[in-house]
C-alpha cells in the first residue's frame, strides 16, 4: 500500500516504491562492470539489471547470503589470521602490488594448505552450500563480491619455485577479476526458478545462457584481462597459462566448443590481443589516471572484439 513506509539508515522514512527505487538503482552501482568485460557480459548484466527491476533486492540479498555463509565457513575452518606485512611479507607485496595496479581496495587474504581443502570441503558438505566445486592445490579463489571480497591462496602456489611475482600476480589477479566482472553473481541467477520470473525477455535470456557455454568462456577470457591488468605484464600473464596447462597438456590445444573453459592456446592469444588493444591503454589510464602513448596499442575495442570471438 501507498503508506507503508521503510527507515533507512539516515533515519529518514521513504514510501514502499521509494524505498524500490533506491534499491533499483544502488543495483545497477552494485553490478556495474569494469571497462574490459565482453560486449555479451554487459548484455548479460543489463537483463540482470532488468530482472532486478522486478524483484528489487533479490539477486543482491541470495548472493550476499550464500557468499557470506561461504565465507563463514572458510574462515573458521582456517582459524589464522590474513595475509599481513609480517606474516607473509612476500605475499603481501605481491597483493598490494597487483591491487594498486587494478585500482582496487586490498582485499582480505587468507593462506590454505592441502590438508586444509579436505576440511574445507568437508565444512561445505554440512551447509546448504554442498555441492560447491573443489579446491584446488597449486591455484587461488575468491569470495564475495567486489563490495567486500576475499581471497584465498594455496600454500603450494607459493611454494612453487617456478612461478614468478608477476605470474603469481597474474594468477590471482585473474580470480579477482572473476567477482570484480561480476561472474559470480550467474551461478545464483542460473539457479533461479524460471517459474518466478515474469518478463519473458530476462526468461529466454537465462535460457540461453543455460544452454550456451561460450558465455562462460567469455568470462575467463574477461578474467584473463585483469590478470594483464593485475601484473601489467601480458606475457607474464601468458607464462602462467602456459605454466598452470603444462600441469595438464591436454588442457592447451583441446576442442573447446561445447566446453566452459577455453584452451590454454585460446586463453593465451586473447591475452596477446588484449595487450596490445586501446581497450587495456585505456584501462590503465583510468586507474593510474595518466595519459598512455597509443602508439603501441592499435587494436580497437571493436577489432578486439571480431578477433576474440574468431577463437571463442
Amino acid at each position: 500500500p501507498s503508506y507503508m513506509s521503510m527507515q533507512i539508515f539516515d533515519n529518514t522514512y521513504l514510501s514502499l516504491s521509494e524505498y524500490m527505487e533506491k534499491e533499483v538503482q544502488g543495483f545497477k552501482k552494485f553490478i556495474e562492470p569494469p571497462l574490459y568485460v565482453t560486449e555479451q557480459e554487459k548484455e548479460f548484466l543489463d537483463s540482470i539489471a532488468k530482472f532486478n527491476e522486478v524483484a528489487p533486492g533479490f539477486i543482491k540479498y541470495t548472493f550476499n547470503e550464500s557468499n557470506m555463509l561461504r565465507i563463514q565457513v572458510l574462515r573458521s575452518v582456517l582459524d589464522r589470521q590474513p595475509v599481513n606485512v609480517n606474516n607473509n611479507s612476500r605475499l603481501f607485496d605481491i597483493i598490494t602490488t597487483l591491487c594498486k595496479n587494478l585500482g582496487i581496495p586490498m582485499p582480505l587474504v587468507y593462506v590454505y594448505s592441502d590438508e586444509d581443502i579436505y576440511r574445507m570441503e568437508r565444512a561445505l558438505e554440512e551447509t546448504s552450500l554442498k555441492g560447491q566445486e573443489l579446491f584446488q592445490s597449486n591455484n587461488a579463489f575468491t569470495c564475495g563480491s567486489k563490495e567486500m571480497l576475499y581471497v584465498f591462496i594455496s600454500e603450494e602456489l607459493m611454494a612453487k619455485t617456478e612461478y614468478t611475482d608477476l605470474e603469481i600476480m597474474a594468477l590471482i589477479g585473474h580470480e579477482i577479476g572473476h567477482a570484480l566482472a561480476n561472474h559470480p553473481i550467474k551461478g545464483s541467477i542460473m539457479a533461479t526458478d524460471l517459474s518466478t520470473i515474469t518478463n519473458p525477455q530476462v526468461i529466454a535470456r537465462i535460457k540461453q545462457l543455460q544452454q550456451n557455454n561460450q558465455y562462460s568462456r567469455l568470462q575467463e577470457i574477461t578474467a584473463d584481462r585483469a590478470a594483464v591488468i593485475a601484473c601489467r605484464d601480458a606475457a607474464a600473464a601468458q607464462s602462467m597459462i602456459k605454466k598452470m596447462n603444462n600441469l595438464d597438456e591436454a588442457l592447451w590445444d583441446y576442442d573447446h566448443s561445447e566446453a566452459s573453459h577455453p584452451n590454454g592456446k585460446t586463453r593465451a592469444r586473447a591475452i596477446e590481443l588484449f595487450g596490445k588493444s586501446l581497450l587495456y591503454a585505456r584501462c590503465i589510464e583510468l586507474i593510474d589516471h595518466t595519459t598512455v602513448d597509443k602508439s603501441a596499442y592499435l587494436l580497437s575495442a571493436r577489432d578486439l572484439q571480431a578477433e576474440i570471438m574468431k577463437i571463442i
